[in-house]
């Protein structure tokens, strides 16, 4: 499978929906768009827009009440793997909208970064203090940072 191929048009626009649930423009309870409103904005058929509420409906990010219109759930699903976060954004067709999810993800990234160097520096402080750092677990963590 070509992992650089756009992903269908309903996937990109579910993607992009619910980023905006997860970055708070859409918040639990709230009220969706109407379908009409949403072809509007992604300048899309009203089948594609109905493909992209399945899929989120599916997920549990969405419900709909008949009559009433399509609402953001309370119980919001959890977020996606790493992994699925990478896939998602690479097959992203928007380069802008990509370039701003990477943004933020490396932001993310740097800080739990620099969170994990203070824990292995405070864990290694501590195990020297309590004598339970042989020399053996020491050359093992130099030669993982030095990979």
């Amino acid at each position: 499978m070509n992992s650089n191929a756009k992903p269908p048009a309903y996937e990109a626009i579910a993607y992009d929906i619910r980023e905006k649930i997860r970055d708070g423009g859409f918040q639990p309870g709230q009220k969706l768009p109407s379908a009409r409103l949403l072809c509007e904005q992604y300048n899309v058929s009203t089948i594609t827009i109905k493909g992209a509420i399945k899929l989120l409906q599916n997920e549990g990010a969405v419900y709909g009440i008949q009559g009433k219109g399509i609402f953001v759930s309370t119980d919001i699903p959890e977020p996606r793997s790493d992994e699925a976060e990478f896939e998602l954004l690479r097959r992203d067709p928007r380069p802008v909208h990509q370039a701003e999810r990477a943004t933020r993800l490396i932001s993310l990234y740097q800080q739990r970064i620099s969170d994990l160097s203070a824990i292995r520096a405070s864990a290694i402080a501590q195990a020297e203090a309590d004598g339970t750092l042989s020399n053996t677990a020491m050359r093992s963590i130099l030669q993982a940072l030095q990979s």
